[in-house]
C-alpha cells in the first residue's frame, strides 16, 4: 500500500537517488541519453535537501521504500518535480503524488499551477487536466503546461 508524506531533509539522499534513477531512465529511453550529463551536474543530495527545505516536497512510500516524490514551489506556483521509480511506472503513483500536490496548492491559496514537462510526461499531465498555452505538435519533446485549480 502506498502512503504519501511530507519529505524531510533526512530523506534527501534517497530522494536524490530516486531522482537520478528515474531521470536517467527517461533520458536513456526517450532522448537517447542526450543532455543527461549536463542535468546530472546540477543535482546532488545537498541540492535536494535545499529544495526540501524551501518547497513543498512529498514522498510516496511502500514498505519504507521511497517509490516516488513530487515538489511544488508555492512562491512560483510551479510544480518542479513528479518522479516515480522506473520499476514502478504506470502504477498510479505519479497520479497520487500530483493529486496531493494540487491539494497542497489549493490549501496555499493558489488558483493555478504551472510546470514544464518533457517527453512522455506531457501525455501524463494532459490526462490529469493540464494544458499547454502554446500549440503542441504531434510529437512534442517539451511543453510548458498549466492547470486551473477549481
Amino acid at each position: 500500500m502506498i502512503s504519501i508524506r511530507n519529505a524531510t531533509v533526512v530523506d534527501a539522499p534517497k530522494v536524490h537517488a530516486l531522482h537520478v534513477a528515474s531521470s536517467t531512465a527517461v533520458y536513456q529511453q526517450f532522448f537517447g541519453g542526450k543532455g543527461l550529463e549536463q542535468w546530472l551536474a546540477t543535482r546532488s543530495p545537498e541540492v535536494c535537501a535545499a529544495e526540501i527545505a524551501k518547497w513543498a516536497v512529498i514522498i510516496a512510500e511502500e514498505d519504507d521504500l521511497i517509490v516516488g516524490f513530487a515538489a511544488l514551489d508555492t512562491a512560483k506556483t510551479n510544480i518542479d518535480a513528479v518522479y516515480v521509480a522506473p520499476d514502478r511506472w504506470r502504477q498510479g503513483i505519479g497520479r497520487q503524488l500530483l493529486i496531493h500536490l494540487e491539494e497542497i496548492a489549493r490549501t496555499a491559496g493558489l488558483s493555478r499551477v504551472t510546470l514544464q514537462a518533457a517527453g512522455p510526461a506531457i501525455r501524463f499531465y494532459q490526462r490529469q487536466g493540464y494544458v499547454s498555452p502554446k500549440e503542441l505538435g504531434p510529437n512534442p519533446s517539451w511543453a510548458e503546461m498549466e492547470k486551473h485549480l477549481g
